[in-house]
């Protein structure tokens, strides 16, 4: 009968009118019949009609056509929807939340409005699934939008009402536990009262759906509290409790769940026990079962702490972690609990391993959690989103302290799991893990710059596919509009664009995946784009010395890769010397000295007296001791005893070459400065030792190392330089030193043009109004060399808007550099202030122009911390490009001396005007290679 009724259907002309009637009709059925029997066919085959019918009524309607249209959006946005809960596949929840917008844009006939609020109120639960998937706030607001205007198109007191004020209450308990704003509980519980204040106590599945809504409500307001007053735990336990007598099975896992939450700050070892029984009977091998496993945890570790409770606790929170059908959010909290459950384990032989398999699951899964498929901004707040775990005999072994309530963010699991690691002598995982944790979403942008051509040899479409991919990732994922999706006062058209954009990023980065799965499956690329082994790693090391440096809690490790074919890793404990109290205390002070003089390229470093000069220079003297003597000197010093011949005081140009790689907050920190400046002589600052550089990650540098060697003087590529001088920016102060500067850097090029044996091929100069943003990038896709001076601005509220200072308002921003492919790219010098200033909320993932730089394809950057003189910048760009550009090398100038220009560059300037200026010499670094 099905097959006699598709084939009628089909086999009608198009123009006929009954032919889209049957469709819907038949696609309705084919929806109802999945919903009664749960067959997955036949949900597809109700899309398909439904996708069908869409394409058979495109272009324009009126008059009953555009109710047709509307009915059909809205069968089409329940068959997506169940969809998307049964198979969590996020482009079925974006296109169904894409189809209702497109019914709700419909200009409905007056007698069909009063169908519009059940389109708005299907677009807020859609919205509002997409929350909890995507844990995205302004998905929360625009549902809350939704729900309000459909609530205003309908009766009170009717059933549509009251199911919207349900919605409309539901909205409010997430906003409860997203955004933690009492003033939402009470409106929560108002509509509460006003839902179930009648509900007759025969209309079971209403009392049921009350006492649970109340029970939530008052858990919530238990923890908004601060936990000061039980009165409202106590409460929601007995709501559940009748929950769970009168058979409810949702009641018995809240009332197990809620007990242990109780144990938690009562310590009634009888809540404990009634939650385990509830819990036991309850295991599926579902996320309840991270429930049980927090019981049993509970009761190992605070009642007589027995190995039975401690393996069997293990051994449900491992099954949740790695099971492939929950919500990635579900499988961490899960590997955290694991975690915890481990630290707390005594020290027995499987001590380490229980801890190593937590860790390497909870790793395994940021990226899920962290997906391309989230704006920045909201890939940023998971990261910074803090959990609690009461750890107890693990962090005393380091400093005999006593059990403490550990309180750290999902971005410094890595942090944690890398101390844990080495606390176990496993340095090579340790490196691997802090690789992975430092600049997680850098990192996946730098996935887009991988080569294909693995992947070309075995399967050039395949290939083809991957490389427009992730040229159009790069592009959208760095967009200032993709940091955070927010619409704050725009009207529903920009709205609406905005779900669209969205909706294009997520489905790109949906394929994106399928893509590098499809790649793995191809003979030898099975670790295709996986996190890099420590082997691959270590060849950051291959010209230098990388020092990886760790601080978490009691933690403070520093590891040392050391150059040649044995890659040495050596280890030096700091414990003793500082923890993140000490980083956090040094990264305070240095923000206060400078957070005046930041903003601007200064036209002059702004004058102290008094008392004020005095803190200044004192400030800084303290924080730049700190570093070296807690940090920088046992590293050195570890360094000479394990390598003599490689770090020493000796003056010349085959100074050791270190790149410093911190994490966390010490990302801020000037290592490259540190040094006792109350003593005299040599022997006493870091650069008496090396010349030191930063990067982002490991890889970074390692990708920044081009094909060809530059020792190689037969290569054919030219170096082509492009230099930019921007005196004028609208609002900013006038830098006209900028002129000189670039003047300058071109006096040092333009007489290697006029010798053909050199490979300096070009030289452009924009000065002024020709310093324009669109000019310069297009400039900069021809260079190889780039020279920036002029003003540099840090966005804090939007760091990929971060931005250069050009010509007639323009500005190149970060996103603007991130987003190009630069093949020419070698060495970028970033003339203005604050180009390698992070984003202090992560400091560990690097956002500021100079990373961009290097992302952009730049293999070597100079850069600035914060505000430079305007007087000194020409005379710092005339010494780095007189080294760099010297005659009588026999060789092509090579990028990679950059980090030795300006550390030469740096004595000179020290030389003029004395140490103690450390504002106007501290802040230009070196970044890459």
């Amino acid at each position: 009968m099905q097959l006699d009724f598709a084939s009628c259907t089909t086999s009608l002309p198009d123009t006929n009118a009954d032919k889209t009637i049957r469709m819907l009709s038949f696609a309705k059925f084919l929806r109802d019949r999945y919903c009664a029997t749960g067959n997955e066919d036949d949900l597809n085959q109700a899309i398909s009609w439904l996708e069908a019918m869409d394409r058979l009524l495109a272009g324009p309607y009126s008059g009953d056509l555009i109710f047709d249209h509307f009915d059909m959006y809205r069968t089409m946005f329940s068959a997506y929807f169940a969809r998307a809960c049964r198979s969590k596949n996020i482009p079925d929840l974006d296109m169904a939340v894409a189809s209702i917008n497109k019914a709700i844009e419909l200009p409905l006939p007056e007698w069909a409005l009063d169908e519009r609020p059940s389109a708005l109120h299907m677009l807020a639960v859609g919205l509002m699934q997409r929350v909890r998937r995507l844990h995205a706030e302004h998905d929360m607001e625009r549902a809350m939008e939704c729900v309000d205007e459909a609530l205003a198109g309908v009766l009170v007191g009717s059933p549509e009402h009251r199911e919207y004020l349900s919605t409309r209450e539901a909205i409010l308990i997430a906003r409860c536990q997203y955004l933690e704003d009492i003033g939402d509980f009470v409106q929560a519980m108002k509509i509460h009262e006003e839902l179930f204040a009648n509900v007759e106590d025969s209309d079971r599945s209403q009392v049921i759906e009350g006492k649970d809504d109340l029970a939530t409500l008052l858990s919530i307001r238990f923890h908004s509290n601060g936990h000061a007053d039980d009165a409202d735990l106590r409460q929601a336990i007995d709501l559940y409790r009748e929950l769970a007598d009168g058979g409810s099975d949702e009641g018995n896992l809240s009332l197990g769940q809620t007990l242990v939450t109780r144990f938690g700050y009562c310590r009634d070892k009888a809540d404990l026990e009634e939650a385990i029984r509830l819990l036991s009977g309850m295991s599926d091998g579902s996320r309840d079962d991270a429930r049980l496993g927090q019981a049993l945890s509970a009761r190992y570790e605070h009642c007589g702490r027995h190995p039975e409770d401690g393996r069997s606790a293990i051994s449900y929170l491992s099954r949740v972690a790695t099971s492939v059908n929950l919500d990635a959010m579900e499988r961490f909290n899960a590997a955290q609990l694991w975690v915890q459950c481990g630290l707390n384990l005594p020290c027995e032989e499987d001590h380490a391993s229980v801890l190593m398999d937590a860790f390497t699951t909870a790793m395994s899964i940021i990226p899920s959690i962290v997906w391309i498929g989230m704006p920045m901004q909201d890939r940023h707040d998971i990261l910074m989103a803090g959990r609690v775990l009461r750890v107890l005999p693990f962090l005393a072994l380091r400093k005999q302290t006593t059990a403490q309530q550990l309180v750290y963010s999902v971005g410094q699991t890595p942090n944690f799991a890398a101390a844990v690691a080495i606390y176990f002598d496993k340095l090579h995982t340790a490196i691997e893990w802090l690789e992975q944790g430092r600049s997680i979403i850098w990192g996946q942008l730098l996935q887009f710059r991988v080569p294909v051509e693995d992947v070309w040899w075995r399967n050039p479409q395949l290939a083809q596919k991957l490389s427009v991919l992730a040229k159009d990732l790069s592009k959208s994922c760095t967009t200032p509009q993709f940091w955070k999706m927010q619409v704050e006062e725009d009207g529903q058209e920009r709205k609406v664009a905005l779900e669209a954009e969205g909706h294009k990023h997520r489905r790109l980065a949906t394929e994106w995946q399928e893509a590098i799965a499809d790649a793995r499956k191809l003979p030898g690329l099975e670790k295709f784009l996986l996190p890099n082994d420590f082997d691959y790693l270590s060849n950051a090391a291959d010209d230098g010395i990388a020092v990886i440096i760790n601080v978490f809690e009691s933690f403070s490790d520093a590891l040392i890769i050391f150059p040649g074919s044995a890659k040495d890793v050596l280890h030096v404990d700091l414990q003793d010397l500082i923890d993140s109290d000490d980083v956090e205390r040094m990264h305070d002070d240095l923000l206060s000295l400078i957070q005046d003089d930041m903003g601007i390229r200064a036209g002059r470093l702004a004058p102290f007296e008094g008392d004020q000069e005095f803190d200044m220079d004192a400030g800084f003297r303290q924080i730049l001791s700190d570093l070296w003597y807690k940090i920088v000197l046992p590293i050195i010093c570890a360094a000479m005893e394990h390598q003599p011949s490689l770090v020493n005081c000796d003056e010349g140009e085959n100074r050791a070459h270190v790149r410093w790689c911190p994490t966390g907050q010490l990302a801020f920190l000037p290592f490259h400065a540190a040094g006792d400046y109350s003593l005299s002589g040599k022997g006493h600052r870091v650069f008496d030792f090396v010349v030191s550089s930063y990067i982002p990650t490991l890889n970074s540098i390692i990708r920044s190392t081009p094909p060809t060697s530059s020792e190689d003087t037969t290569m054919d590529s030219t170096i082509k330089v492009l230099a930019v001088a921007c005196p004028y920016a609208k609002g900013q102060v006038p830098i006209p030193d900028t002129e000189d500067e670039v003047t300058r850097v071109g006096r040092h090029v333009v007489p290697l043009l006029d010798q053909p044996a050199t490979p300096v091929s070009q030289y452009t100069a924009l000065v002024k109004k020709t310093a324009t943003a669109e000019r310069v990038l297009e400039e900069m896709k021809e260079a190889t060399w780039v020279h920036l001076a002029c003003h540099g601005v840090q966005d804090a509220t939007s760091p990929t808007s971060s931005a250069l200072l050009l010509s007639d308002g323009t500005r190149l921003s970060l996103s603007d550099i991130a987003a190009e492919h630069l093949p020419r790219a070698e060495f970028a010098f970033l003339s203005a202030c604050q180009t390698a200033t992070g984003y202090d909320k992560i400091p560990s993932e690097s956002l500021h122009l100079a990373a961009g730089m290097l992302l952009a394809g730049y293999c070597s950057v100079i850069g600035t911390m914060w505000s430079i003189a305007d007087r000194h910048a020409p005379q710092v760009a005339d010494d780095v490009y007189g080294f760099l550009l010297r005659e009588g090398t026999g060789r092509r100038p090579d990028h990679k001396e950059s980090a030795l220009a300006l550390h030469l560059a740096m004595q000179k300037l020290r030389a003029r005007i004395g140490e103690g200026s450390f504002l106007a010499w501290v802040p230009y670094i070196h970044i890459g290679a």
